[in-house]
């Protein structure tokens, strides 16, 4: 059953998508275009190169997240170092550890640039603050006079995940001219819009619970509150006219940004994930069907 497959950011919640994700393998979908947003955009580039979902989990189940915590300041002085970071680096943390990662991942299945996928496969969606604009990765390459065939992928997924003020925002260089780019959620973080005229069906997988209140006990928090905010609150009017299948799953409680959640953590979050996919298909399987 061909389908096409799109996934919202979230953060180290993905790990619900995941579970989402493998129940649907398990009914035999094969996908053939893939998108997604930050951490979507993470599981749509494994996806995309050839990894199930069950093996995406394996890889990660065992992963320390911390390991992509690259700041410099910050582990010198933890509370006055994120800020010093913020403001000397425009983000608590760099990214290239994240980076780094993602190419490992990809390498596995013979992946660099978008010339190792086939045209249209992928898709991911990035900010540009400087030019104010959503980039649609790799389309928009051309824009800034690169290449896409030449482009790595683990840099568009960096591009995409770069959630401000956590991550640095990544520089894209163009003549004497330079774009600052993070996460693609602040303009379209459940980009469901993307295949609308395909002819496949496409399945999305977001949230539930996203639209909860915060309460900001600290600056940090009334930061990463701001942000989260201008994150969850786009979509939505897309998300009432689609004609896409939304799979929702739950976060249990668990933020954008705890990368410090342990094994059954994970193991609950992947699990919820897939009883809110299989019970999806249980209801609405026989008229994909039809």
């Amino acid at each position: 059953m061909k389908a096409n497959i799109i996934f919202s950011g979230g953060g180290i919640k993905g790990i619900g998508l995941l579970g989402a994700l493998a129940a649907a393998d398990e009914r035999g979908y094969v996908w053939e275009k893939v998108a997604g947003t930050s951490v979507g955009a993470l599981l749509a580039s494994l996806v995309a190169s050839g990894y199930a979902a069950q093996e995406i989990y394996d890889l990660i189940a065992g992963f320390d997240f911390k390991q992509l915590l690259d700041g410099d300041f910050e582990k010198l002085l933890p509370t006055l170092g994120m800020f010093t970071n913020i403001i000397l680096e425009q983000g608590v943390y760099r990214g290239r550890a994240l980076e780094n990662w993602v190419k490992s991942l990809l390498a596995a299945k013979g992946v660099s640039t978008f010339a190792d996928l086939k045209p249209g496969r992928l898709t991911l969606i990035a900010s540009d603050l400087t030019l104010n604009k959503m980039l649609i990765l790799p389309d928009d390459l051309a824009q800034y006079g690169l290449a896409a065939n030449e482009f790595p992928v683990a840099k568009a997924v960096r591009m995409s995940a770069s959630l401000p003020l956590f991550f640095e925002p990544v520089l894209l260089k163009y003549k004497k001219t330079a774009s600052y780019v993070v996460d693609g959620g602040l303009l379209s973080n459940f980009p469901i819009w993307l295949f609308h005229n395909d002819p496949n069906p496409t399945f999305g997988f977001c949230f539930q619970g996203d639209n909860q209140s915060q309460k900001a006990k600290d600056l940090w928090s009334y930061l990463e509150a701001i942000v989260n905010t201008a994150i969850s609150g786009h979509d939505r009017r897309a998300l009432s006219k689609t004609d896409a299948r939304i799979i929702a799953v739950p976060t249990l409680g668990i933020s954008t940004t705890n990368f410090n959640l342990t094994a059954r953590q994970m193991q609950r979050l992947y699990q919820a994930g897939k009883k809110a996919a299989e019970d999806y298909f249980l209801g609405n399987e026989a008229q994909f069907l039809r």
